[in-house]
């Protein structure tokens, strides 16, 4: 081979090779455009279903909110019953020795000094009972702990009935009485 050949041959095949660069080149601009272009799909598919997803996010918080509300108000309710039971259990109880002691007074002829001692304490107490479960309820309207509006409807007539009672006014004369949940119910209202 002479020179002309061998010259000739080394041109042929960096031409062949700058094709096969070029090709390459080319092919590999059109995987990377390909690549970018399956990258953005990609993105893109990622962004909606992260959508989505903040979506049924949104739905279970909602629904979360309900329900803690329904929980809320069967509480309220539940706590509602209970006052009002312990309240009347209190009441009743309260009716109950003031009729004993009277029977006790009309049948007993003993000592009558000694039966009018033991019929003010039973009765003080009975009623401190009545008085301090108000207070309780005063306290769970107070600290927002029950319905306020149910609580108003339910017991914000017996607490004013309570405080202006005159066999209860000694209860609540004194700065120190020990209801000062149901005094400020009352001057709430």
């Amino acid at each position: 081979m002479d020179l002309v050949t061998v010259q000739t041959v080394v041109a042929a095949l960096a031409f062949l090779v700058s094709g096969i660069s070029t090709f390459i080149a080319v092919r590999a601009f059109k995987a990377q455009k390909k690549i970018g272009a399956d990258q953005i799909k990609l993105q893109e598919e990622s962004n909606l279903l992260q959508e989505r997803l903040q979506t049924i996010a949104n739905e279970l918080q909602r629904e979360n909110n309900d329900l803690q509300g329904e929980m809320k108000k069967l509480t309220y309710g539940q706590l509602d019953f209970q006052l009002t039971e312990q309240m009347s259990n209190a009441k009743n109880r309260l009716e109950d020795v003031g009729i004993r002691l009277m029977e006790l007074k009309h049948t007993c002829k003993d000592d009558p000094a000694e039966i009018e001692g033991l019929s003010f304490k039973t009765i003080r107490s009975a009623m401190e009972n009545y008085l301090n479960i108000y207070d309780s309820a005063c306290a769970m309207y107070i600290d927002g702990k029950i319905d306020k509006e149910r609580f108003k409807k339910n017991f914000l007539n017996e607490v004013k009935r309570l405080m202006e009672d005159d066999n209860f006014k000694d209860f609540f004369q004194a700065y120190t009485t020990p209801y000062q949940n149901i005094v400020a119910v009352h001057k709430e209202f």
